[in-house]
């Protein structure tokens, strides 16, 4: 079993992903400062919606880039690079979280249907294309289906414990049928009381 800090957010990040942060928290400058030049940096958590527990799904990150910021903040921006499955965490005495946890594999099953593929695909590049950040991010990227669904995933404003519920699916049609209702829906919180 591996060990490392784990920031836990309700902004989430996922394999290939890209994530800019402010640090300001004594805890996380340290973890930061310390884990900076590591491979992967910390772990990015996902809070439950009461936000008392950190679950049991995080991404490996590592730090791309970093500024100062004014009053004494940093900036960062992470990247993700594998989801893993989190066993436990423990808090240190200065309150940072340390998590233990293994790799795991997410949507062993990646086929999607042609039709299906397209619609995402569509929606993903008007969502790049209404957001500059994010072109600026993801220019040129990896476009498999498995890409495209992390990114949907990670912008849709959908309860961490559903993204949770959805990264554990074996299939990944099953993702991207979720998905394409959520996108094509005029309350898309009705959607968790319909599933």
């Amino acid at each position: 079993m591996k060990q490392l800090p784990i920031f836990p957010l309700n902004a989430h990040v996922f394999p290939k992903g890209k994530l800019s942060l402010k640090i300001f928290e004594p805890r996380y400058l340290n973890m930061v400062k310390q884990h900076v030049s590591n491979s992967p940096s910390f772990l990015m958590g996902m809070l439950s919606q009461d936000n008392k527990e950190i679950l049991n799904l995080a991404c490996e990150v590592n730090v791309i880039d970093f500024n100062r910021l004014d009053g004494g903040l940093l900036g960062i921006t992470v990247e993700g690079t594998q989801m893993v499955e989190v066993h436990s965490n423990f808090r240190k005495d200065d309150g940072l979280n340390i998590a233990n946890y293994s790799d795991c594999n997410i949507w062993p099953d990646s086929t999607i249907e042609a039709d299906l593929a397209a619609l995402l695909h569509n929606q993903y590049q008007q969502i790049i294309n209404d957001y500059p950040q994010l072109s600026n991010w993801y220019k040129g990227c990896d476009f498999s289906n498995k890409y495209l669904l992390l990114r949907l995933l990670e912008w849709m404003p959908i309860a961490a414990e559903q993204k949770v519920l959805l990264l554990q699916q074996p299939k990944l049609a099953y993702v991207a049928n979720y998905l394409n209702k959520f996108l094509h829906i005029d309350d898309p919180l009705t959607l968790n009381k319909r599933n």
